[in-house]
């Protein structure tokens, strides 16, 4: 990885946990090019809650002009799992499955992962200023419970 864009991922990784208070010097960054690394080829990311560690996939890495948005966005993403495992938010983490292991839909109805999305999606449209369409792909059962828990975490944000 080269030092330009380890230096933007890890400004960004620093002003989100800023947000949700979280210190960020206790979390690893790595990067592989390594597709075995990740429970699917097109995993940006992956967060270790053992290790406290965020493996980034380095194949997306490579044209941050056109792909920086999907980066926050993942960064966000990440690092809201930081801040459950830190603030024992749901009991279900330990009941958390891989993607390697569940349909996009069944990975997706988790309850950190849809906490995750909804403040992945909250940051990466309030940084670039725009809807954000990263979560397309979603049913609109899960896009109903996702808008319900961006309503509460703006709630949070806020207060």
């Amino acid at each position: 990885m080269d030092w330009y864009t380890d230096e933007i991922i890890r400004d960004y990784i620093d002003s989100i946990c800023e947000i949700l208070k979280i210190d960020s010097f206790d979390i690893g960054v790595g990067y592989s090019a390594d597709i075995g690394a990740f429970a699917t080829p097109t995993e940006m990311a992956h967060y270790n809650f053992k290790e406290n560690y965020i493996l980034f996939n380095e194949n997306y890495l490579v044209d941050l002009e056109n792909t920086l948005p999907y980066i926050v966005f993942t960064i966000a993403h990440e690092l809201r799992h930081v801040w459950q495992r830190n603030n024992n938010w749901n009991k279900t983490i330990s009941k958390h499955k891989s993607s390697k292991y569940l349909s996009i839909e069944e990975y997706n109805r988790q309850p950190e992962e849809v906490d995750a999305n909804a403040f992945a999606t909250i940051i990466t449209d309030a940084m670039f200023g725009c809807d954000w369409d990263r979560i397309g792909f979603l049913s609109n059962t899960i896009c109903k419970d996702l808008e319900k828990q961006m309503e509460k975490i703006v709630q949070w944000l806020v207060a």
